[in-house]
């Protein structure tokens, strides 16, 4: 098998991967899969209950609201660090005619305490029976070109953020 490596890694080559075995070599590819597992697309809500939405306000917040009210969600919480811009605030108004009742917490959901006191504060007026976690902050960019401080901005509202909503 050392003189098949040998042979294999010295082929010049584009893989990123390759799995030697006695036998053969194997390289990674994706391939299109025809017989694909249905999924179930009935969401069932709580008319009584709340539906937390962190990064609320953003595009993938918003749209989520908008499945949220389409399947009969009645109380909604829209969690974020800005308030409703010219955009949401039409969706929002919109909701309110159908009778949905909504809430915007602005905070940043890196922040413990603050997190804490606003779903407490929710949960004790009424059962939460849900939480998306669509916050994150956009720094892309080439991996070479990243730093530390924009790695940090990222993992504060995702990672931290859905930390702190594991923890309370």
């Amino acid at each position: 098998i050392s003189e098949r490596l040998v042979d294999d890694i010295s082929i010049e080559h584009q893989e990123f991967s390759l799995i030697i075995s006695k036998d053969s070599v194997y390289i990674p590819r994706l391939r299109k899969q025809n017989n694909l597992v249905s999924v179930n697309k009935n969401i069932e809500l709580n008319a009584d209950g709340v539906y937390i939405i962190t990064g609320g306000l953003g595009g993938l917040g918003l749209k989520t609201a908008e499945v949220l009210v389409q399947e009969g969600a009645k109380k909604i919480v829209l969690i974020g660090r800005n308030k409703p811009d010219t955009f949401a605030k039409p969706l929002l108004d919109s909701w309110a005619k159908l009778g949905v009742q909504i809430e915007v917490c602005n905070l940043d959901i890196s922040h413990f305490e603050a997190l804490y006191v606003a779903l407490q504060k929710t949960n004790e007026l009424q059962p939460i029976k849900g939480i998306f976690h669509c916050a994150g902050t956009l720094e892309d960019g080439l991996i070479e070109n990243q730093t530390w401080e924009s790695f940090n901005k990222v993992f504060q509202s995702k990672v931290k953020g859905a930390f702190y909503l594991d923890q309370i």
